[in-house]
């Protein structure tokens, strides 16, 4: 896949000095919507109900049943409360929207030593997700009757509504065969290891002292 000037020079200098880039490729822009489709739908119902709601109240009369239970000043608050369901639905259509043209811009890579993904911010610049071959172990991938499909490298996250992978990719296959060749030739050599995250630090902190001071108590009688 050729990719434009701009992405190819950012593409070359993310390699650091020894690695090698054996895969890149970009995402369908339209494959990638399949993942926004619940923020679309969410985003159409609220602008219908914030719209119907505000349209109701601003043109109901007192004879109107659901109205009568208003009072003039009630309904002058009311009218207003759909606003914000109508600003909602037009964040979670901005969102679908965004990630159509996040994707034109998007490069997945896979290098001797990982797999990462160039993505451009919503404020300008580029930002880059490494996943080391510890972090593909439990690579899940989706295949589709069209030959291109997902590479999930991890499940959702609580800030996010999308996986992190190569989504929509064109020959997910080719993508999957030279990612998991590269992750069993690092885990299958002897001594492999990667540098612990902060939690793993704390875990290997505290549970010799805990083992320390198992090893302290008399041993008990029979």
């Amino acid at each position: 896949m050729t990719l434009s000037y701009q992405l190819d020079n950012l593409l070359r200098d993310e390699l650091k000095p020894g690695e090698r880039l054996l895969w890149h490729g970009q995402p369908r822009p339209l494959g990638v919507l399949r993942h926004e489709v619940g923020k679309f739908i969410l985003g159409v119902v609220g602008i219908a109900v914030g719209v119907a709601w505000t349209v109701f109240m601003t043109h109901g009369t007192p004879e109107t049943p659901a109205c009568s239970v208003f009072t003039t000043n009630e309904q002058f608050i009311w009218r207003y409360f759909g606003h914000p369901f109508v600003l909602a639905g037009l964040v979670c259509l901005l969102a679908s929207a965004w990630a159509f043209c996040r994707a034109k811009n998007t490069v997945y890579s896979i290098t001797s030593a990982r797999a990462f993904i160039l993505s451009p911010k919503f404020f300008g610049g580029y930002k880059t997700q490494s996943f080391t071959p510890l972090k593909l172990r439990f690579m899940e991938a989706r295949h589709f009757s069209d030959g291109s499909g997902d590479l999930i490298f991890m499940k959702l996250r609580k800030s996010a509504n999308t996986p992190d992978g190569f989504l929509a990719i064109h020959d997910v296959r080719a993508a999957e065969r030279i990612l998991t060749t590269m992750r069993d030739e690092h885990l299958k050599t002897p001594g492999y290891s990667e540098p612990a995250n902060f939690i793993e630090k704390l875990l290997k902190f505290f549970i010799p002292l805990h083992s320390s001071d198992d090893s302290k108590q008399p041993p008990t009688s029979p």
